[in-house]
Parts: C-alpha cells; sequence; structure tokens
C-alpha cells in the first residue's frame, strides 16, 4: 500500500507541476477519443436503424375523425393487454394531429389553414414498439379491428435501409482510420508528458535512483500517471458523447426514433468501454516507452 500510495502522489505531482501543458494534451485526447466515439456511435446506431426498417416492430394507428375518447382508451388498453412488452412511444390527440399538419404547411396555404382549423378532418394516431417483428404484426392486426381505428401501418422502408447501411460503411471507414489514429495519438500524448515530467524532474530521480531505488519504483508514477490519462480522455470523451446523443434526441424526437434507436445507456457502454480500454493501455504503453529511452539521463552506468 505505500508503494501504491506513493506512485499515486508521484503521478499527481507530475502531473500537476506541468498543469499547462496537461491540459492542452488533455483537450487534444478528449477531442481524438470523442471524434472516435462518434464515429462508433455512428455505426452502432445506423447499423440499428437499418435494421429497424428491415425489420420494422413500430407501428402508427391512425384513429377516424370521430373516434371517441372510450374507443382511443379501449383501443390502447387492448394493445397493452396484447403485448405487455410493447410500449407506446408517442400519442397525438386529433388537435395535436392538427397542429403538426398546420407547422407543416406553414403559411403558405392560408385558405386551407383556415379549413383545416374551422372543420378538423384528422384523428388522433399512435405509435407503438413491439419487442420484435413477430410481434409487431400481430399488434397491427388486433389494432386495426377495433373500434374508431381507421388504418394501421408499420414503419419500415427497404430503400430507407440501404440508404443508411451506405452511411453506417462510410461511418466504419472512418472508425478504421480514428481508431488505431487515436490510439497513437493517445499513446504519443501520454509519452510527451511523461518525457516532460522526466526532464522536469531529472535531478531529483537521479539522486533517488543513485540511493538505491530501482528503475521499475521509479518508473511506477509515469506509468500511473499515464493510465489515468488515458482512462480521463475516455471518460471525457464518452460524456461529451452522450450529453450529444441526449441534446439531439431531445431536440428532435422524429429524427431520433429513426435513427437513434438504441438506448443511450447501451450505446454508453458499447462505446465507451472499448475506448477506455484502448485509451489506457496506449497511454501506458507510451509512458513506459518514453520512459524507457530516457531512462539513461537518470544513471550514466545504466
Amino acid at each position: 500500500m505505500e508503494f501504491l500510495r506513493f506512485w499515486a502522489a508521484r503521478a499527481w505531482q507530475n502531473w500537476a507541476s506541468e498543469r499547462g501543458g496537461a491540459l492542452g494534451a488533455l483537450l487534444a485526447g478528449t477531442l481524438l477519443m470523442l471524434l472516435t466515439a462518434f464515429c462508433g456511435a455512428a455505426v452502432l446506431q445506423l447499423h440499428a436503424a437499418a435494421f429497424e426498417q428491415n425489420n420494422p416492430r413500430e407501428i402508427v394507428v391512425f384513429f377516424a375523425p370521430d373516434a371517441t375518447q372510450t374507443q382511443i382508451e379501449a383501443a390502447r388498453n387492448a394493445a397493452k393487454k396484447a403485448d405487455e412488452t410493447a410500449r407506446e412511444t408517442q400519442f397525438l390527440g386529433a388537435e395535436q394531429v392538427l397542429a403538426r399538419v398546420q407547422n407543416e404547411l406553414g403559411a403558405d396555404d392560408a385558405q386551407l389553414l383556415t379549413d383545416l382549423a374551422a372543420n378538423n378532418p384528422l384523428g388522433a394516431e399512435v405509435r407503438w414498439r413491439a419487442s420484435n417483428r413477430e410481434n409487431a404484426q400481430t399488434l397491427s392486426e388486433l389494432l386495426a379491428r377495433q373500434e374508431g381505428v381507421a388504418r394501421v401501418e408499420k414503419l419500415g422502408s427497404a430503400a430507407l435501409a440501404a440508404q443508411i447501411s451506405r452511411l453506417s460503411d462510410a461511418f466504419l471507414m472512418g472508425l478504421g482510420v480514428l481508431a488505431p489514429l487515436s490510439a497513437w495519438g493517445i499513446g504519443a500524448l501520454a509519452g510527451f508528458g511523461a518525457s516532460f515530467s522526466l526532464i522536469f524532474r531529472r535531478e531529483e530521480l537521479r539522486a533517488m535512483n543513485w540511493s538505491g531505488a530501482t528503475l521499475g519504483f521509479l518508473r511506477a508514477p509515469f506509468v500511473l500517471q499515464g493510465a489515468f490519462f488515458g482512462a480521463l480522455c475516455a471518460a471525457l470523451g464518452t460524456l461529451f458523447l452522450a450529453l450529444a446523443h441526449a441534446a439531439l434526441a431531445f431536440w428532435n424526437a422524429d429524427f431520433a426514433r429513426q435513427l437513434l434507436p438504441l438506448e443511450l445507456w447501451k450505446v454508453a457502454i458499447w462505446v465507451g468501454f472499448p475506448l477506455f480500454v484502448s485509451g489506457t493501455l496506449s497511454a501506458v504503453v507510451g509512458a513506459w516507452l518514453a520512459f524507457q529511452k530516457r531512462r539513461g539521463s537518470l544513471n550514466p552506468e545504466v
């Protein structure tokens, strides 16, 4: 435990003494990790979105304009009983559907807007997301038989799936370039930080080496500093990705529903864990190599 406390204290001291350079390296490393995380998350989300388009699990129920609230609630309850794993993702009353259509039309056709406001021909809409394709088909057939339901549509398009797949392939190519680049960059930044710290504390480390401290003992704080640096860059990159993901989903729910089908926590884990492992290992290797390269300056006899 004494060794661990010493190494941790030395790693913190190394970082704090060169905090200006460390902050710049941290920003650069975080940016590399964020770009890599973005490409990784895009590949995951777009792949899932293409699968969803080819295997639609989401259905939209369009109620008739004269459907009563009792009929609407009866249909919603029937869907819940038929598939307990299905979840209702959106409910729009007739007035909300009318407001959406009016916003889409804008002010291009004032007469049409006036007619719509005077006599709303639209009914309520409900979106359901089933657990699989078969359940979606069963749920669709059940809801189509309910009173007050005008029609039921399943959301899915093979053409859109093909376009999403091509976009996913482009991000996959970008990930293939960014992943090794970010690993090399994190290692180089960690190595630069370790070299700078070693030069800055050369006399102190040389005195410790001459007094009997082993090279492994002297090297440990620098390696620990590299591990902390890589892990922190990965954590910050994942955090910023999660914030951007949440903001995009909040800003445009329709876009998120179509192109961001995976839950945020899944994306954070599937992207963040590989980033954490690769970032930490790359930084440790970079710091270790930097120390090995300059260890001769601690003792001319080595």
